[in-house]
């Protein structure tokens, strides 16, 4: 045990609590709490009061304001990896319609997820030698190999919400870890001016992706950092959950929790069916929030099944990576990492529940202007 600042912390097995109310068959993870002294901070509130409504301000410009100042060419073959997942295959057509900006052309590659499939779709597309890759969410160190090879025959890849530094075969980066951390501290800013700097929370958290972690350490650390009347505790989630048991194992955990109010899921996965699942078990009144621009999300938000996502811009993300791999193929230097701003959207402000949406409502027209050769 160590205290800082009045924030105590503890570590227990979540397990426990579950087995001690006969829940153990949905019960899991390990949790971490950072219990409060019940001691309002005003400055924390205004903080998160002040963070929260820039937040909620539609963005208005891209990131980016460097014209390339080159020739781009066309008919390039880009390759898309998926994670897996079926946010992943939901940006196909976001990549798609990035880079058909240049006349290029996209082929995206599905994997389970697992190592050996991933490095089979690598195996794949470095067979075909396209011209550029994207993936999202793989560690380097399952394709360290793969990204050397394509390093050795200039072939620029992007990559969005992994750790990874842009070195060694990664050209760029996308929704890196302080990205991610920009998540975990907008959430944290949002619990803590929703509560009036009082909020009973929890963050499940997903180890087996290394891009949550950040989200998940910035949420906690700055709750107790601006909130010492807050208290928050984490619980893991395995990945093998998702689809499967997570929403049965979250239920399980606010039932033997009654006094938590705000639930801050780290990925947008964790969503489907959890709603359904607190209803078959008469859990009302929990406030859920998540890092997710999916249409999915967006469609439970409308619902009133989800409070609000503290969204990432997926059409940003990857006209940025688009933008990347036309910088290299025009042979002008790199930018270095973009600050691409969030967005935290309520009911009242979804755009769309049936496809991914830009943030900025002109993004395109932006990029022309700064695409633009003359």
């Amino acid at each position: 045990m160590r205290r800082t600042r009045g924030v105590r912390l503890r570590m227990l097995a979540a397990t426990m609590a579950i087995v001690a109310l006969g829940l153990t068959a949905c019960g899991g993870g390990d949790a971490a709490t950072t219990a409060g002294t019940a001691e309002v901070d005003p400055a924390g509130v205004q903080w998160a009061t002040e963070r929260t409504n820039a937040a909620l301000q539609r963005p208005t410009t891209i990131p980016l304001t460097a014209p390339i100042g080159a020739p781009v060419p066309a008919g390039k073959r880009i390759a898309y990896i998926d994670c897996g997942a079926a946010s992943c295959t939901s940006y196909i057509p976001v990549i798609r319609d990035a880079v058909s900006s240049f006349g290029w052309t996209l082929e995206s590659v599905s994997t389970d997820g697992t190592p050996g499939s991933v490095k089979n779709a690598w195996a794949s597309i470095l067979r075909q030698n396209f011209d550029g890759i994207m993936y999202s969410a793989t560690e380097r160190s399952v394709i360290d190999n793969e990204l050397r090879e394509a390093a050795s025959r200039g072939i620029p890849v992007a990559a969005l919400n992994v750790i990874d530094p842009p070195t060694d075969g990664i050209t760029f980066v996308a929704g890196d870890a302080a990205a991610a951390q920009s998540f975990g501290e907008a959430a944290a800013a949002y619990t803590i001016a929703e509560s009036g700097g009082t909020a009973r929370a929890v963050s499940f958290n997903i180890p087996g992706y290394p891009i949550i972690g950040p989200i998940t350490k910035a949420f906690t650390e700055s709750t107790a950092q601006h909130c010492p009347g807050c208290e928050v505790e984490v619980v893991d989630i395995p990945v093998a959950s998702l689809g499967k048991d997570a929403a049965d194992r979250i239920t399980s955990y606010l039932r033997s929790h009654p006094d938590v109010e705000f639930v801050f899921l780290t990925a947008g996965a964790l969503a489907p069916g959890l709603p359904a699942a607190l209803r078959s078990v008469g859990i009302t009144g929990k406030r859920l929030l998540t890092p997710s621009s999916d249409p999915v999300v967006m469609d439970m938000i409308t619902k009133g099944e989800l409070e609000a996502t503290v969204s990432f811009d997926s059409f940003g993300y990857f006209y940025a990576m688009t933008d990347a791999l036309a910088r290299s193929f025009a042979g002008v230097p790199q930018l270095g990492p973009v600050e691409i701003q969030n967005w935290v959207i309520r009911k009242d402000t979804v755009v769309s529940t049936t496809e991914r949406f830009p943030f900025v409502a002109d993004m395109r027209e932006q990029y022309a202007r700064l695409w633009a050769t003359t």
